[in-house]
């Protein structure tokens, strides 16, 4: 089914590194910008399911502060997400008759929650407005393009709305079948790397007694962040939802490093998805300490998120403004790239 296209009737930002907000989200995510999930004005539209958390569990009250935060570019939806750690604290309940002091413990007790918020949903703007600080140099910038108004005390409104989700840009299928390769073969690595790491370098991080960690989580902490079962009170409502994927023949999941290195030991032929993990191990192999194997890591996960910036600019260029390869017809594309086989497949499902 072809996409529709919600890139026209915005404003044009002339600037030839934003132009849209794709890129902007790349300019705030690689800058000092703090995010303000609990602004009085900030409006979100939930794109996931609605959860409840049982009564017997604190309530978490959040510190109203910015949050650093990071891009979260989806695998085969056209959704970008910012996804931040946010603080607060939680008063701990009586468990079994027990209270926090009776275990050594204060309450209330300094937690952290992990959120994450869908700025583009389905190749469409699902918030219009979020509110932002940033060191000042940027934050003039912003102003200049008319995309910020200084709201009090160094928070800024920043309008999505006043641009493009992307601008028109050439895209090459060739490139975007490169990409989707070299990010399963860094991820084989990495998962390799942090594997072995976990296997090699063991600590034993926890600074609480065995009864302490049992008296945290029934009141839903666990490492100091606050993460209670939920159950869901909403059902899903089916809707078609816009998809791009890139299926690589042979890399359809990376295997579990134990049964490579399994393999390895038994002198075993290695299918492709393998041999990507396979490279991990070699990798790791030549990195004696564990400050190497986590500036090793640190860099290939850097290069991941460039990787995935690249392959999600191009999927956006196509779907967004109705454009597909001239020399293939329909929603779906099988070509043969350096002996690798691809299929692009550009649909609707029902999510």
């Amino acid at each position: 089914m072809p996409l529709q296209s919600f890139s026209k009737g915005r404003i044009d930002i002339l600037h030839k590194n934003i132009t849209c907000i794709f890129d902007l989200l790349n300019f705030l995510a690689e800058r000092e910008v703090l995010f303000y999930p609990y602004h009085p004005k900030f409006i979100y539209k939930k794109t996931e399911l609605t959860d409840s958390i049982d009564e017997k569990y604190p309530v978490f009250f959040p510190e109203e502060k910015g949050c650093p935060f990071s891009l979260v570019r989806h695998s085969s939806k056209l959704n970008v997400s910012i996804s931040m750690k946010i603080d607060g604290t939680v008063q701990l309940k009586t468990i079994e008759g027990k209270k926090p002091s009776d275990l050594g413990l204060t309450s209330p007790r300094l937690v952290s929650i992990f959120r994450t918020f869908t700025l583009i949903k389905d190749g469409k703007i699902n918030v219009e407005k979020i509110y932002i600080s940033a060191p000042k140099g940027d934050i003039d910038f912003l102003v200049s393009k008319g995309l910020v108004t200084d709201i009090n005390s160094g928070i800024f409104e920043l309008s999505l709305s006043k641009l493009p989700v992307i601008d028109k840009k050439e895209y090459s299928i060739t490139k975007l079948c490169d990409l989707a390769y070299k990010e399963q073969e860094l991820k084989g690595i990495v998962k390799s790397l942090k594997f072995l790491r976990k296997e090699n370098f063991k600590e034993d991080l926890s600074a609480f007694t065995p009864e302490q960690i049992d008296y945290l989580w029934a009141n839903g902490i666990k490492d100091d962040i606050f993460c209670p079962p939920t159950k869901q009170i909403k059902e899903k409502e089916e809707s078609p939802v816009k998809c791009f994927e890139v299926k690589i023949a042979g890399l359809s999941s990376l295997p579990t490093v134990q049964k490579v290195l399994d393999k390895i030991e038994a002198e075993k032929p290695r299918n492709l998805s393998e041999s990507l993990v396979e490279k991990g191990i070699q990798l790791y192999n030549t990195l004696s300490k564990k400050e190497q194997i986590d500036s090793k890591i640190n860099s290939l996960e850097k290069e991941l998120q460039d990787i995935s910036k690249e392959i999600q600019a191009i999927k956006f260029t196509i779907a967004l403004n109705e454009k597909w390869y001239e020399m293939f017809s329909g929603d779906q594309v099988e070509l043969e790239l350096e002996n690798r086989k691809f299929k692009l497949d550009l649909c609707e499902k029902i999510a």
